[in-house]
């Protein structure tokens, strides 16, 4: 069956605009920079596809509690929009020996400039008085160094054996520390 020259020719524009509109008129393109994100590769996403976006914790930002973080390809084939939800913030506060965040502060998320943490002393220590232990995030997001506000506890002398001594016989006998018994010869 011949087809007349003009109707094979509109096959192959048909074919050409199928192949080659699909990919510009069916997807939004690459998701849109937002300040103090992670980037994404340079794709395209179909409609109704969603990105997630991250912070740039390297950088010190990180993710407001409750804010959504996702962006979708609309059918008008654009990117919905977020309100911010990246914000400069401190780390976690330091992990201590001797301590650990109390419980008012144990369960944030986020630390800002300004905020204040309080520590209490972990099981074998003390609080040592006049001595604070609160740290603040400063506003070049780092924190004021912890004092050592907890000692270990004193635990007394073990007590004599018969027949026996321990050692070491000059410890404080702090919590943690241990001593061994040895009988005496005969």
């Amino acid at each position: 069956m011949n087809f007349p020259v003009y109707i094979r020719n509109y096959w192959a524009i048909l074919f050409y605009l199928a192949t080659h509109i699909t990919g510009t008129f069916g997807e939004c393109g690459p998701p849109p920079t937002l300040p103090h994100t992670e980037p994404f590769d340079d794709i395209s996403f179909p409609v109704d596809e969603s990105v997630v976006y991250s912070c740039n914790k390297t950088a010190g930002y990180y993710e407001i509690p409750g804010r959504s973080r996702t962006i979708t390809c609309q059918d008008d084939f654009t990117w919905s929009t977020v309100p911010e939800f990246c914000i400069r913030a401190c780390e976690s506060p330091p992990r201590l020996e001797f301590a650990q965040l109390g419980q008012g502060d144990i369960d944030k998320n986020i630390y800002l400039n300004g905020t204040t943490v309080k520590y209490e002393c972990r099981p074998g220590f003390i609080k040592i008085p006049l001595i604070s232990r609160t740290i603040t995030c400063l506003d070049n997001f780092t924190w004021t160094a912890p004092e050592s506000f907890c000692r270990r506890r004193t635990c007394g002398n073990p007590g004599e054996i018969e027949n026996g001594d321990f050692e070491p016989t000059d410890s404080g006998f702090q919590f943690g520390s241990s001593v061994t018994y040895k009988c005496h010869e005969g």
